[in-house]
């Protein structure tokens, strides 16, 4: 697991604004995010994992290579 980040207020406020983004996205093309990603992107907007893990965590959630 990646190492807590020290993000500073802006740097959170920009990782907040690019889910919300990926969220609205979703709902527009008539998809849902479903609560383990959702999970995934807040622990990355408060920099509890890196962009890197959460990609991870997808691709291992739908087994993806």
């Amino acid at each position: 697991m990646t190492p807590p980040a020290n993000l500073t207020p802006e740097e959170e406020d920009r990782r907040l604004e690019d889910i919300e983004r990926a969220r609205h996205s979703t709902a527009m093309e008539g998809g849902t995010t479903p609560p383990e990603t959702r999970a995934d992107q807040d622990a990355y907007a408060r920099g509890e994992i890196d962009e890197d893990e959460m990609v991870r965590r997808f691709r291992a959630r739908y087994d993806l290579d």
